[in-house]
């Protein structure tokens, strides 16, 4: 049977990126032949405040607010919770290793009366590679992480795309979609119950491996050179290895990301 895009193997969609690369290639022209001069290092120190209607039972809506912290050297790239190594490019390929701890993933048992006596599920660090692909007609990214400090001691992977239009010279409109692969311990550990959590009410389940699909728009404005602000808001789609779990209530969950940053 014919799979869909939210069905497919990361390593499909890996070389769906690659084999992109020589058509993107071509539409930099002859000036990419040249060497690019190093780039200044950039800090940059703000605040961002993440609000998501959560799909756990009886969770609703939380808000997470967080310091950000931007530093753009010639190797070394932090953005606010993630962190890129670049390493050397294959072709029109952009690589790093890549790590970042996710924002308001898991629960607490006191979260809800559905989830009371549950064991409490925590966001762990993630690390992987990351590639990105810039073409006219979208930005490509893909990424797969594994948890590296407990937590689920799963993986995910991640294709995404995304195309910015210029709505004034210092503000754009930005529509994304991405397409998420969780692996069975990831979607065990977040979503699954455990023997000695099961009750009457919450039956056992053993999570197996599952999909997303997000879809948003992000509008991003610069005041001038060093003062930005950014509002993001998306919407993901769970499929059914999480969906049918006892402790999810709704397939669909809403984010708000608003933040605002100054560049020194």
């Amino acid at each position: 049977m014919k799979k869909s895009l939210c069905g497919a193997h990361p390593l499909a969609l890996a070389l769906l990126v690659m084999s992109t690369a020589s058509a993107c290639a071509a539409d930099k022209g002859a000036s990419d032949q040249t060497a690019v001069e190093p780039t200044s290092v950039r800090w940059g120190l703000g605040v961002a405040v993440n609000v998501r209607k959560s799909i756990y039972d009886g969770v609703g809506t939380r808000s997470t607010a967080l310091p950000l912290v931007r530093y753009d050297g010639d190797v070394v790239h932090v953005s606010g919770n993630q962190i890129d190594v670049t390493a050397p490019s294959v072709g029109a390929v952009k690589l790093s290793l890549h790590a970042e701890l996710p924002i308001g993933e898991g629960y607490k048992g006191i979260d809800s009366p559905q989830l009371a006596g549950m064991a409490d599920r925590r966001s762990a660090v993630m690390v992987g590679v990351a590639s990105s692909l810039q073409c006219e007609l979208a930005d490509l990214m893909l990424t797969w992480l594994k948890s590296a400090s407990g937590g689920s001691h799963g993986s995910a992977a991640r294709f995404g795309a995304e195309h910015a239009f210029r709505m004034a010279p210092m503000t754009q409109l930005v529509p994304h979609v991405a397409v998420s692969s969780f692996d069975r311990r990831y979607v065990d550990y977040f979503y699954g119950v455990t023997a000695a959590e099961a009750t009457s009410t919450r039956p056992f389940y053993a999570g197996k491996s599952a999909r997303a699909l997000e879809f948003g728009v992000r509008l991003q404005h610069a005041i001038d050179l060093r003062h930005r602000f950014q509002v993001d808001v998306s919407n993901t789609r769970y499929g059914n290895g999480i969906t049918a779990s006892p402790i999810v209530a709704k397939s669909l969950e809403t984010t708000l990301k608003v933040g605002y940053s100054y560049s020194f």
